[in-house]
C-alpha cells in the first residue's frame, strides 16, 4: 500500500491535491471516485486467476452508484442529520458542494455550523449562494445530540497541514508530544460528538 503524501482539503475544491508531485491532478479531490474506480478494476484483474472474470464484471459497473452512496450518506454524517430519501438526499449534497464550492468557506466550520440542521456562525453563510443549501437542509433533523459540549464550542475541531506541522515541531525539536496529546483528545471529543 502506498500511504503517500497527504493533507486535509481546508475548502471545496475539486482540484485539490495532497500530492506535491500530481501536477496532472491524477489523485484530486474530485478525481477520487475515478482513482478508487481505477484501484479496484487492477485489483480484479489481479483476481481473475482465482475469480470468474464474468463474476467482477457487475462489482465494478457498480461502482459508481455505491460510491456515490456512500459519498452522500458520509456528508450527511458529518453534517450530523439523518438521512431522508434518495432525491432528498443527493439534491442537499449538491445544492452543498455549489455553495462551499463557489463561497469557499472553510470546510470544517461549514460542517461544524451546520450540525444537526443548526445554523451557527450565520454571519458566514448571508451569501445567497447559501439559500437553497439552507432551503434543503430545514427538511433534515439531527442524527444525535447536539447537547455534547463539542458543540458549543466556537470553532469545529480541524487538522489542517499548518496546524499538523505545528504539532509536529515541538516532537521533532523537543520531544514534547503535549500538542498532538491535546490534539487527540479534541479528537476524540469530536467523535463522541457524533455518537
Amino acid at each position: 500500500f502506498d500511504y503517500g503524501p497527504w493533507r486535509w482539503a481546508p475548502s471545496f475544491d475539486p482540484a485539490f491535491t495532497a500530492a506535491y508531485f500530481d501536477e496532472s491532478g491524477l489523485y484530486a479531490y474530485g478525481r477520487q471516485a475515478q482513482a478508487i474506480h481505477w484501484d479496484v478494476a487492477q485489483l480484479a484483474i489481479a483476481l481473475t486467476s482465482l475469480v470468474d472474470q464474468e463474476a467482477l464484471i457487475p462489482l465494478l459497473d457498480g461502482f459508481r452508484a455505491h460510491y456515490h452512496t456512500a459519498v452522500i450518506e458520509k456528508m450527511l454524517n458529518r453534517l450530523n442529520v439523518k438521512p431522508l430519501g434518495h432525491t432528498e438526499n443527493a439534491g442537499l449534497i449538491a445544492a452543498l458542494e455549489l455553495a462551499l464550492h463557489k463561497s469557499q468557506v472553510p470546510l470544517d466550520a461549514f460542517y461544524f455550523d451546520f450540525a444537526g440542521g443548526r445554523a451557527k456562525n450565520v454571519v458566514r453563510y448571508v451569501d445567497p449562494l447559501f439559500d437553497d443549501f439552507k432551503a434543503k437542509l430545514a427538511a433534515f433533523k439531527p442524527a444525535n445530540s447536539m447537547e455534547h459540549a463539542y458543540w458549543r464550542a466556537e470553532e469545529p475541531c480541524s487538522l489542517l497541514l499548518d496546524e499538523v506541522e505545528a504539532i509536529w515541531a515541538p516532537i521533532a525539536e523537543n520531544d514534547d508530544w503535549s500538542l498532538l496529546a491535546a490534539k487527540i483528545t479534541a479528537i476524540r471529543a469530536m467523535g463522541e460528538a457524533y455518537l
